[in-house]
């Protein structure tokens, strides 16, 4: 069985720039060896866990940043096992534009779920169908739930049917926790490259941190502009569903 741990960043809101949805995933037997070298690794940063938009508003940025590094060394560490990592952001000022556009266009949230859990890698065969989880707060739960079982009854062929279910979890789950890191990173550095107004220097770093993230694992991922998000929906209104028996 595959499971993978998903967590968002960002919102479709005025003061957001982006929303991402991202996350890892690898066989089951994986996860227990991934749990004890996170769970090490925070401890010697003197946590007891990690959640990315807490640490950078307390730790300095230069203990932020070497922390980070030292976190994605961890994850690289099992990209071969295989891990894979997924990333779908949504540019909003692209995505308003379209959705004025096209008033049918999908929600955001939903291109990011399809952009991710419609790309899941299964390792073998052995290896389907997954398990999704979610943190019991992440709003985007909800959102993945919707659209997995609209599709469940639209589509005889289709990821959904790859999926077992999609269940809620705690924050101490060292997966979630390095989803957040993932989602935090895209999300982050997506919205700076789109500031005038970015310091040079923490675009920069951020770059350097989202290419580690990027190469640290087997990455799958997509930035939804406005033309992509244009493609998304005239693929979705061309396609022709069967009802599921």
């Amino acid at each position: 069985m595959l499971k993978g741990f998903f967590d968002s960043s960002g919102s479709n809101e005025p003061q957001h720039r982006a929303v991402t949805l991202a996350g890892l995933s690898a066989s089951e037997a994986v996860w227990p060896d991934f749990d004890l070298a996170w769970i090490e690794a925070v401890q010697r940063l003197g946590l007891k866990r990690w959640r990315t938009s807490t640490m950078h508003a307390i730790m300095t940025t230069e203990a932020f940043y070497e922390a980070v590094d030292k976190l994605l060394d961890v994850i690289s560490d099992f990209r071969e096992r295989p891990m894979v990592s997924y990333r779908a952001t949504v540019i909003l000022a692209d995505y308003r534009r379209a959705r004025a556009e096209f008033p049918a266009l999908m929600q955001a949230e939903a291109l990011c779920v399809d952009g991710c859990i419609g790309n899941l890698v299964f390792p073998t065969e052995e290896d389907i169908p997954a398990v999704i989880y979610f943190d019991r707060d992440e709003p985007f739960k909800s959102q993945i739930e919707g659209v997995w079982r609209k599709r469940c009854k639209m589509y005889d062929r289709d990821w959904s049917r790859q999926i077992a279910d999609i269940l809620p979890t705690h924050w101490d789950k060292c997966g979630i926790q390095a989803a957040d890191l993932f989602a935090w990173l895209s999300n982050t550095y997506e919205a700076l490259k789109r500031r005038d107004d970015a310091p040079l220097a923490e675009r920069n770093m951020m770059m350097d941190l989202s290419l580690h993230a990027f190469f640290s694992v087997y990455p799958r991922g997509m930035v939804y502009d406005y033309d992509k998000i244009v493609a998304a929906y005239r693929r979705r209104q061309g396609s022709q569903p069967t009802t599921a028996r």
